[in-house]
């Protein structure tokens, strides 16, 4: 597993409304990058690791994986349309790669296109159903769009896969109280403390809701 990957876009950390600031998790899944990833060290971004990139690109320019490989680097050094550049090529070469379009969603991300990035994660759960971290940042970006119906379906996919996943849960309730639908957000905030009463979020959340309806 890479134990060093682009940080999730994190604009999406928080929803301030009903006279208040609520909590949305978005550090847990979406930093995941490259679960496919064997290599025994994650590119850092330094200058060996760029040689090494390139290195690979030159000895397998058929290869998906080499253009991954540089454009994580390319990531980390925030050169972030040269990363798209190799993630565009890996996918030139493999088009089911759900880790390509994934990296592929995360760089548009942070270059602020997020039309272009919930396609891509579109694609990358496309290619790998059970894609969890692709379906959350799916959600949070369908959330900063507002497009709410297409976050909810994210949040309940991981929802069938994963059902102990409380920021899913979470992150529905959210969805419901930015629609002022305060009975399924109440129930959505159980459920979620019920999966996992210590989680800070859920905490805060369903604090904050008791004294809004105060």
């Amino acid at each position: 597993m890479a134990e060093k990957h682009p940080e999730l876009y994190g604009k999406v950390d928080s929803w301030t409304g009903l006279n208040g600031r609520w909590a949305v998790p978005g550090k847990h899944y979406g930093q995941e990058i490259l679960w496919m990833w064997t290599e025994a060290q994650t590119p850092d971004g330094t200058n060996d690791s760029l040689i090494m990139g390139f290195e690979k690109v030159f000895a397998h320019p058929d290869d998906a994986q080499a253009y991954l490989y540089r454009g994580i680097l390319f990531f980390n050094r925030q050169d972030y349309w040269l990363a798209e550049r190799d993630f565009r090529r890996a996918l030139a070469l493999d088009k089911t790669s759900p880790a390509a379009w994934y990296d592929l969603a995360l760089t548009q991300q942070k270059r602020g296109e997020l039309e272009a990035s919930l396609a891509s994660y579109d694609q990358a759960v496309a290619c790998r159903p059970e894609y969890l971290q692709a379906w959350y940042n799916r959600g949070l970006v369908a959330m900063e769009l507002k497009q709410d119906d297409k976050a909810r379906q994210s949040f309940q996919e991981i929802l069938r896969f994963s059902p102990q996943s409380a920021d899913a849960a979470n992150a529905i309730a959210i969805i419901y109280l930015r629609q002022g639908k305060y009975d399924d957000a109440r129930s959505w905030l159980e459920k979620a403390g019920q999966i996992n009463s210590a989680n800070p979020r859920i905490q805060a959340n369903r604090q904050q809701f008791q004294t809004y309806l105060r």
